[in-house]
């Protein structure tokens, strides 16, 4: 008999699901639950949040139910119709149905003529004008306007008084709040 310590706990579920659940095909859905372009089927299957969705040629395609902006899910666990595209429920990133980033919402080209990035990111070297940046070079190379300026943020919305702080926030519009001086 093998001793109980080998299949329970969270170090034999986390080795199970890296030795079996991550290294085969896992059931998901059934192909009749996707009859339309756009149906979608989410869950979370070996600790992964996963989405499978019928593509507009009528195959079927399965990603990880996450938007590479901020890591939330595009879509809640369970059944839906996304239409043509999933678009992230927190900055509005929209995806293609085979899983390409179709538009990022005040990230690029596909909104306007300029790419802003802001001066404010720490990761982004702004040291002259971009130049040493893999970033802002690989944006360059595929032909965005690169602004370097720090950008405008929703949070700018919010005011401190006596009290604390009041107002809200546009959780679409990332950045610093300049010029608090109290």
């Amino acid at each position: 008999m093998l001793p109980v310590e080998l299949y329970r706990g969270e170090a034999a579920l986390r080795g199970d699901r890296e030795a079996v659940l991550r290294r085969s095909w896992q059931f998901v859905g059934h192909e009749s639950q996707f009859a339309a372009t756009g149906d979608y089927l989410a869950d979370v299957i070996g600790g992964a949040p996963v989405v499978v969705v019928r593509k507009a040629d009528g195959a079927l395609a399965g990603f990880h139910n996450v938007c590479r902006h901020r890591a939330g899910a595009l879509v809640a666990d369970g059944q839906g119709n996304c239409g043509e595209a999933f678009t992230c429920r927190y900055h509005g990133w929209r995806y293609a149905l085979d899983g390409r980033l179709r538009n990022a919402v005040d990230f690029g080209a596909a909104n306007s003529p300029k790419t802003n990035v802001g001066g404010e990111h720490p990761a982004i070297d702004t040291s002259e004008n971009g130049d040493h940046d893999p970033l802002v070079q690989g944006l360059r190379q595929l032909g965005h306007q690169v602004d370097l300026a720090d950008q405008s943020s929703g949070l700018s919305a919010i005011i401190r008084d006596v009290a604390g702080w009041v107002g809200g926030a546009d959780p679409r519009r990332e950045g610093l709040v300049m010029g608090d001086t109290r």
